[in-house]
């Protein structure tokens, strides 16, 4: 049951942001360290992704694959 913590958390937090009408957290979750610089590098990789990707796709084309 601990490895799905994270995973209720996350349930949890999504549920409690229906209640949050204000624009800011009525109640206090734990997030994440890291902010707008760990976002930055998680969407650097992802974007990294696509693209070999996509190389990899227009390769599989080209070759008449």
């Amino acid at each position: 049951m601990k490895r799905f913590g994270p995973v209720f958390r996350h349930l949890l937090a999504g549920y409690l942001s229906l209640f949050d009408l204000s624009g800011r957290t009525m109640f206090s979750i734990v997030r994440a360290s890291g902010g707008p610089p760990r976002d930055r590098a998680s969407l650097s990789r992802d974007w990294a992704r696509v693209g070999r990707d996509l190389k990899t796709a227009m390769e599989q084309v080209g070759d008449g694959r």
